[in-house]
């Protein structure tokens, strides 16, 4: 390919121009490119060339092989000096040819990259730890003079502390650049503590910034700090963060609790959260961080008053099972059940039953009971709404629709009875309104899980057995139908209980609107069985939903004779109202 090309290389660069030899090299890559000595030379040459934007790239290029790096990297600093702010030239002086790093550091780096009277400070205190003490303390010199020179920008101060907390011996710099007038500098300086090489040197100054507006920077630098003390050394200044004045700074002060292992954690904990006029925040936090301390009984005895109190409750019932150790996630799942068996407060209740389902199978009979009893319940109305999604989500989890079905039962039971008022002042038609929400969620959840779908007989023949709510029963069977595998059973369980017209024509639109949008994913072979589990003459309900099927496949594949002869079979069934559905739907449009 090389040979190919390099007629077209070098006349490219007689003119100055390498577009091609650098696209090249970068889809060759830095291997083959350096077993290529005539593109090695003409990236040589590149980088030599009058536009800035391909010296740039041709030089990363160039410096690309370890093996010719050291050498390289010193003729392209050579030719101009200011090549040391390209970030391949910088990084290869810092890290292997260190020798030319004084040289850097002495004088000036003028050239075509860097203008006059341009303050720059190359990003390599990464690679301190490869140089001489002196080195570095000339490193040190130039980016303390950066920071605090008050006519550089923000940007480049900011970068000079930023290459400062690399450099080890830096605190005392840091220190005055931490008072700064510049707020942007102060902080800063202040994160940088956090990497610190000796943390206990610099914990008295961060816990005095975070009594000052500077907190926000000043708790997560103290935290990087504390993480590299001994367990028993960061007692005091958690103590002196737990005594803040600032809730902010106390509510971060709970979690380090927990997360630095300070002897006693749990009754660290206990103590903040039974101290009198307790701010309510920092109260929030303390029961997420209890998730780590659940062998010991005080932690229980915390959570029980937190799910207790309504402006408490949702620290605990927003954790997820994941954050729990599994050992304890059955006795946390009996907690959120506790709550919402006991508590008065709907807002608390509807909280805990919106993160139920995820910890029914952690306590699964217990779970299900409760919220059976919840959506049943008809002289409560402030909670049930939220049990539905979480009774379906748990049958789903459990793959088990029982819990379903006796919901249904009961709320069956309760029909027609003083409980159930028909158009009253305040309520109409309770039982129905709880069971039209509870198959909607099921029909909703039953298209995406096929296990659902496959266990929702025993659902529907609660459901048909009641005249009033049959309708319902159709809405179900036609979810239940499992278009991917074998639809038979489950159309023929739809036909059944849609055997009236007006049943079988919701029962043919539930149809439709479901394999219209899944019928492209489908084998024909399914959806053409479908004609033989729904002749066109066993009743009303079989030929309105054999119609159903075919205007969706036929107006999918294109109206094949097979479905062409299909419709004229259901035209001829005899039904009028078949038949005037049936001359609704055209195969070929004039």
């Amino acid at each position: 390919m090389f040979e190919a090309l390099a007629p077209r290389c070098v006349a490219e660069a007689r003119v100055g121009e390498f577009d091609t030899a650098l696209s090249l090299a970068a889809g060759l890559g830095t291997d083959r490119t350096a077993r290529l000595p005539g593109l090695s030379e003409l990236l040589g040459a590149a980088t030599r060339a009058k536009d800035d934007a391909v010296v740039r790239r041709a030089i990363g290029m160039w410096l690309a092989p370890s093996s010719t790096r050291d050498e390289r990297v010193a003729r392209v600093l050579a030719t101009d000096r200011s090549t040391v702010t390209i970030h391949e030239v910088s990084q290869a002086i810092a890290a292997r040819r260190t020798d030319l790093l004084d040289d850097v550091l002495r004088r000036p780096s003028r050239g075509r990259f860097l203008a006059r009277r341009v303050r720059f400070l190359p990003a390599v205190g990464q690679w301190s730890d490869r140089w001489t003490p002196a080195q570095v303390d000339a490193f040190r010199t130039r980016a303390v003079g950066l920071a605090e020179d008050t006519g550089a920008t923000t940007p480049q101060r900011v970068a000079a502390i930023r290459e400062l907390r690399l450099l080890t011996g830096s605190d005392t710099a840091l220190r005055r650049l931490a008072a700064d007038d510049e707020i942007v500098i102060a902080e800063a300086a202040l994160a940088s503590f956090g990497t610190s090489d000796d943390p206990r040197a610099v914990v008295a100054d961060l816990l005095a910034a975070t009594a000052t507006d500077r907190a926000r920077v000043a708790v997560p630098a103290l935290r990087r700090c504390l993480d590299r003390m001994a367990p028993a050394e960061v007692v005091g200044p958690l103590g002196a963060l737990l005594d803040s004045p600032k809730v902010t700074v106390r509510k971060d002060a709970v979690r380090l609790v927990v997360d630095l292992a300070v002897p006693d954690a749990i009754g660290v904990l206990q103590r903040l959260w039974h101290a009198p006029e307790q701010h309510r925040d920092v109260r929030r936090a303390v029961p997420p961080s209890l998730r780590h301390c659940l062998d010991d009984d005080r932690a229980w005895a915390v959570l029980a008053d937190a799910i207790a109190d309504p402006s408490t409750a949702s620290a605990v019932l927003d954790v997820s099972p994941v954050g729990v150790p599994p050992r304890h996630r059955a006795q946390w799942a009996h907690l959120l059940l506790v709550v919402v068996g006991t508590t008065e407060n709907d807002a608390v209740a509807r909280s805990a039953l919106g993160g139920l389902g995820r910890w029914v199978r952690y306590a699964p009979a217990n779970a299900t009971a409760t919220l059976t009893a919840i959506v049943a319940d008809l002289d409560r109305t402030g909670r049930w709404r939220a049990a539905v999604p979480e009774l379906v989500q748990a049958a789903a989890i459990l793959v088990d629709v029982a819990s379903l079905a006796e919901v249904a039962r009961q709320l069956l039971d309760r029909a027609g009875t003083d409980a159930d008022t028909d158009a009253g002042e305040d309520r109409d038609r309770p039982v129905r309104q709880r069971m039209a929400t509870l198959t909607r969620t099921v029909c909703d959840h039953a298209h995406g899980d096929p296990a659902l779908r496959a266990r929702l007989g025993p659902l529907v023949d609660v459901l048909r057995a009641d005249d009033a709510i049959r309708d319902l029963a159709v809405d179900v069977a036609a979810a239940a139908v499992s278009w991917e595998s074998d639809p038979g059973t489950a159309l023929a369980r739809l036909v059944a209980v849609a055997d009236t017209t007006t049943l079988a024509a919701r029962a043919a639109d539930a149809v439709a609107g479901r394999l219209r949008g899944i019928i492209g994913t489908l084998k024909p072979a399914n959806v053409e069985d479908a004609l033989v589990v729904l002749p066109a003459t066993a009743s009303v309900g079989a030929a309105l939903v054999r119609l159903a099927v075919v205007e969706v496949a036929g107006n999918h594949g294109g109206w094949s004779p097979r479905w062409r002869k299909a419709l004229r079979e259901i035209r001829s069934q005899g039904d009028s109202d078949v038949l005037r559905s049936a001359l609704r739907v055209t195969a070929a449009p004039e």
